[in-house]
């Protein structure tokens, strides 16, 4: 018999410490996917969240927090076709807006935030990506490409002082957390740009050039 309850980890009040309890498990709605997780991340905005700073993804509490995850298929919801029972997946799917997090062990998160979980990442390693990667792509790819974007005329400054005769796109991924500051650098290399990377302090480990 399948226990309709599941371990979780709640943050009642703004600040205050998390609590181990069980509450009701969730079931797959139409368009969602039930998922056993195995792996999540806390981000700096789940940092936010929890100390109530984060305005623009207010959490109405209690709740359950973590925005990343990566797990395994329990079952699907009606009009989902692309997932099946025992598949692995990874996303980016709640632990904002009143949507369940991933600090617990079942979600119920809508199929179009999930994706395969490549087979050469390991559970921890799928959880990770997320939410870095769709915050460099958003800077680097998003708000670069328009002439008039401030990301844009920072790299065409750095394109002037790096060389008047390379004519290759280069990309500048200025002053990333170490986790952004790679993921920028994939993001680039994916479109075929050289890229440089500038970061200080604790992101300083990733400052290079590619």
């Amino acid at each position: 018999m399948i226990s309709t309850q599941m371990r979780a980890v709640v943050l009642n009040a703004s600040g205050s410490a998390f609590q181990i309890g069980s509450i009701s498990r969730p079931e797959a709605a139409a368009g969602q996917v039930l998922v056993r997780i195995q792996a999540s991340v806390v981000n700096p905005l789940d940092v936010k969240i929890r100390k109530g700073q984060a305005a623009h993804a207010r959490h109405p509490l209690p709740a359950i927090l973590g925005i990343d995850l990566a797990g395994v298929v329990e079952s699907v919801g009606s009009g989902v076709a692309q997932f099946r029972r025992g598949g692995e997946v990874y996303g980016m799917t709640g632990g904002v807006g009143g949507l369940q997090g991933s600090l617990a062990e079942i979600l119920a998160a809508d199929a179009d935030l999930l994706a395969v979980k490549p087979n050469n990442l390991n559970m921890r390693e799928a959880a990770a990506l997320p939410m870095i990667f769709i915050t460099a792509w958003e800077g680097l790819v998003n708000r670069a490409i328009g002439p008039d974007s401030t990301l844009a005329h920072a790299v065409q400054r750095r394109l002037a002082e790096d060389s008047k005769n390379d004519d290759t796109a280069r990309a500048s991924v200025d002053h990333g957390g170490p986790g952004r500051c790679h993921a920028g650098r994939r993001c680039a290399g994916r479109r075929g740009e050289q890229h440089s990377t500038f970061a200080s302090g604790a992101a300083g480990n990733c400052a290079g050039r590619g």
